[in-house]
């Protein structure tokens, strides 16, 4: 048992380390940052109003995605209060069903007729 628990936590480290030591090499290896020219900002102003108005799409529909995703949590809310509620009430039957006599056959004769019905 403590070999296995023993190799779970070497493999365990051996993941997070390569995990962790990747993220830093990774980080080390990235190019720096290239410095814009003036011939290059007119290019750049064109695609900045695009990249802008791309953003604002995006953001729009990150606004109603976190609406939805709201409206799902306060629905979901009144479906766990609503089984809760349903949960209770039948707890309260069942107590309900237990105390009460069982019932008597009913004979023949003490049962209603449908022609009486109409």
């Amino acid at each position: 048992m403590l070999n296995r628990l023993l190799i779970g936590w070497i493999v365990y480290a051996g993941i997070m380390g390569f995990a962790l030591g990747g993220s830093f090499v990774s980080a080390y290896l990235m190019p720096p940052p290239q410095h814009q020219t003036d011939a290059d900002s007119d290019e750049n102003a064109s695609e900045q109003k695009s990249k802008e108005k791309t953003d604002e799409a995006l953001a729009r529909h990150t606004w109603w995605l976190t609406a939805f995703t709201g409206g799902l949590v306060l629905v979901t809310g009144a479906l766990c209060i609503a089984t809760i509620g349903l949960y209770i009430t039948g707890e309260k039957q069942i107590e309900v069903a237990l105390k009460k006599p069982p019932m008597q056959p009913i004979s023949v004769h003490e049962r209603p007729s449908l022609s009486s019905c109409q």
